[in-house]
Protein backbone atom coordinates (compact mmCIF):
# COMPACT_ATOMS: atom_id res chain seq x y z
CA UNK A 1 0.00 0.00 0.00
CA UNK A 2 1.28 3.45 -0.89
CA UNK A 3 1.60 6.12 1.67
CA UNK A 4 -1.26 8.18 -0.47
CA UNK A 5 -3.90 4.94 -0.35
CA UNK A 6 -2.84 4.59 3.09
CA UNK A 7 -3.79 8.17 3.97
CA UNK A 8 -6.88 7.83 1.86
CA UNK A 9 -8.06 4.99 4.11
CA UNK A 10 -7.34 6.56 7.38
CA UNK A 11 -9.26 9.51 5.67
CA UNK A 12 -12.43 7.41 4.86
CA UNK A 13 -12.36 5.43 8.27
CA UNK A 14 -12.74 9.10 10.16
CA UNK A 15 -15.41 9.87 8.06
CA UNK A 16 -17.25 6.14 9.01
CA UNK A 17 -16.69 7.77 12.63
CA UNK A 18 -18.21 10.82 12.09
CA UNK A 19 -21.12 9.86 10.09
CA UNK A 20 -21.78 6.64 12.57
CA UNK A 21 -21.37 9.08 15.54
CA UNK A 22 -23.86 12.22 13.70
CA UNK A 23 -26.42 9.02 13.02
CA UNK A 24 -26.28 7.52 16.54
CA UNK A 25 -26.62 11.85 17.65
CA UNK A 26 -29.47 12.22 15.13
CA UNK A 27 -31.43 8.81 16.28
CA UNK A 28 -30.99 9.71 19.73
CA UNK A 29 -32.60 13.60 19.72
CA UNK A 30 -35.07 12.96 16.83
CA UNK A 31 -38.70 13.29 17.73
CA UNK A 32 -39.66 10.17 16.00
CA UNK A 33 -43.58 9.62 15.81
CA UNK A 34 -44.16 6.17 16.23
CA UNK A 35 -42.37 3.70 18.49
CA UNK A 36 -42.09 -0.28 17.38
CA UNK A 37 -44.99 -2.03 18.77
CA UNK A 38 -42.94 -5.11 20.06
CA UNK A 39 -42.47 -4.39 23.81
CA UNK A 40 -38.53 -4.40 24.53
CA UNK A 41 -37.68 -3.98 20.52
CA UNK A 42 -35.52 -0.56 21.54
CA UNK A 43 -33.65 -2.31 24.18
CA UNK A 44 -32.55 -4.63 21.28
CA UNK A 45 -31.87 -1.69 18.33
CA UNK A 46 -30.08 0.26 21.33
CA UNK A 47 -27.75 -2.88 22.16
CA UNK A 48 -26.92 -3.16 18.09
CA UNK A 49 -26.20 0.22 17.72
CA UNK A 50 -23.88 0.19 20.47
CA UNK A 51 -22.39 -3.26 19.37
CA UNK A 52 -21.97 -1.20 15.80
CA UNK A 53 -20.36 1.70 17.32
CA UNK A 54 -17.41 -0.01 19.17
CA UNK A 55 -16.63 -2.31 16.17
CA UNK A 56 -16.90 0.90 13.84
CA UNK A 57 -14.68 2.68 16.49
CA UNK A 58 -12.16 -0.32 16.76
CA UNK A 59 -12.01 -0.42 12.57
CA UNK A 60 -11.10 2.95 12.49
CA UNK A 61 -8.04 2.07 14.70
CA UNK A 62 -9.00 3.47 18.12
CA UNK A 63 -7.82 0.79 19.79
CA UNK A 64 -9.82 -2.07 22.25
CA UNK A 65 -9.71 0.59 25.24
CA UNK A 66 -10.49 3.48 23.61
CA UNK A 67 -13.82 2.16 21.09
CA UNK A 68 -15.24 0.40 24.51
CA UNK A 69 -14.70 4.11 26.50
CA UNK A 70 -16.08 6.14 23.83
CA UNK A 71 -18.89 3.87 22.80
CA UNK A 72 -19.91 3.78 26.73
CA UNK A 73 -19.57 7.90 26.87
CA UNK A 74 -21.47 8.33 24.08
CA UNK A 75 -24.26 5.67 24.94
CA UNK A 76 -24.75 7.64 28.40
CA UNK A 77 -24.22 11.09 26.96
CA UNK A 78 -27.37 10.50 24.43
CA UNK A 79 -29.53 9.13 27.26
CA UNK A 80 -28.63 12.38 29.14
CA UNK A 81 -29.04 14.02 26.75
CA UNK A 82 -32.63 13.19 26.20
CA UNK A 83 -33.59 14.40 29.89
CA UNK A 84 -33.36 17.84 28.14
CA UNK A 85 -35.58 17.05 25.21
CA UNK A 86 -39.74 16.63 25.92
CA UNK A 87 -39.86 14.28 23.00
CA UNK A 88 -37.60 11.77 24.49
CA UNK A 89 -36.71 10.42 27.59
CA UNK A 90 -34.51 9.08 29.97
CA UNK A 91 -34.22 5.29 30.24
CA UNK A 92 -31.97 3.22 33.01
CA UNK A 93 -33.12 0.34 30.36
CA UNK A 94 -31.55 1.88 27.61
CA UNK A 95 -28.08 2.59 29.05
CA UNK A 96 -28.27 -0.54 30.26
CA UNK A 97 -28.37 -1.97 26.65
CA UNK A 98 -26.58 0.40 25.61
CA UNK A 99 -23.74 -0.49 28.09
CA UNK A 100 -24.15 -4.35 27.13
CA UNK A 101 -23.80 -3.91 23.26
CA UNK A 102 -20.32 -2.50 24.12
CA UNK A 103 -19.35 -5.47 26.42
CA UNK A 104 -20.56 -7.44 23.70
CA UNK A 105 -18.36 -6.20 20.82
CA UNK A 106 -15.40 -5.34 23.11
CA UNK A 107 -15.65 -8.78 24.39
CA UNK A 108 -16.03 -10.64 21.25
CA UNK A 109 -13.24 -8.88 19.42
CA UNK A 110 -10.46 -9.81 22.95
CA UNK A 111 -11.94 -13.32 23.13
CA UNK A 112 -10.08 -14.50 19.71
CA UNK A 113 -13.19 -14.88 17.73
CA UNK A 114 -13.21 -13.41 14.18
CA UNK A 115 -14.86 -10.05 13.58
CA UNK A 116 -15.87 -9.02 10.15
CA UNK A 117 -13.81 -6.19 9.34
CA UNK A 118 -11.81 -5.34 12.53
CA UNK A 119 -8.46 -6.56 12.79
CA UNK A 120 -6.74 -7.64 16.26
CA UNK A 121 -3.61 -6.35 16.67
CA UNK A 122 -1.42 -6.29 20.05
CA UNK A 123 -3.44 -7.13 23.41
CA UNK A 124 -6.61 -8.14 21.09
CA UNK A 125 -7.09 -3.56 20.12
CA UNK A 126 -9.22 -3.40 17.02
CA UNK A 127 -6.77 -1.96 14.78
CA UNK A 128 -6.27 -1.18 11.35
CA UNK A 129 -5.85 -3.60 8.36
CA UNK A 130 -2.93 -3.31 6.12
Amino acid sequence: MTQDSGRMGGIILRTLVTVWTLFILFLSVWPFSSTPDVEGSDKIVHFLMYAVTTLVYMRAGLGWFRSILLSSILGLAMEILQTGLPWRSFSVGDILANLAGVALAGGWVRSGLPVPWVVRGPMGRGHREG
